[in-house]
């Protein structure tokens, strides 16, 4: 059975400069990550990181499965089990699917547009 992961909201990390160390701990449950260049998926939630250096996942108790897709010279990644038999894979063919927010209904991307009949302002993309 799947956890019920209580899905709150995305979360995106901009760890500026310095040495930052992003964290993601499991729950009891038999949790399913999947961590790749820029995101780690699963436990519910969508973490997107940047200038991050230390990227740890640690599945706590329960059977465990984290994937490893891809990783970025500019980061450590680290992968920890605990209690339960965890499982590691590192650059699947297959990936099964986790559980995790997606985008529909819940954060978009919104572009406004100016029309004008003045060329310097035609096309013209703003904030808000």
């Amino acid at each position: 059975l799947e956890p019920d992961y209580l899905r709150n909201t995305l979360v995106d990390i901009d760890g500026g400069t310095g040495a930052n160390r992003l964290t993601i701990v499991g729950t009891e449950a038999n949790d399913r990550y999947v961590v790749q260049d820029g995101g780690v998926f699963g436990g519910g939630l969508v973490i997107k990181f940047t200038n991050v250096a230390f990227v740890d996942v640690t599945g706590q108790e329960g059977d465990d499965k984290i994937v490893a897709l891809s990783t970025n010279p500019s980061f450590l990644l680290r992968l920890f089990g605990a209690k339960g038999s965890d499982e590691f894979i590192i650059t699947p063919r297959d990936v099964q699917p986790v559980t995790s927010k997606n985008l529909r209904g819940h954060r978009g991307i919104i572009e406004h547009e100016v029309t004008s009949e003045d060329p310097d302002y035609m096309g013209l993309r703003v904030r808000g």
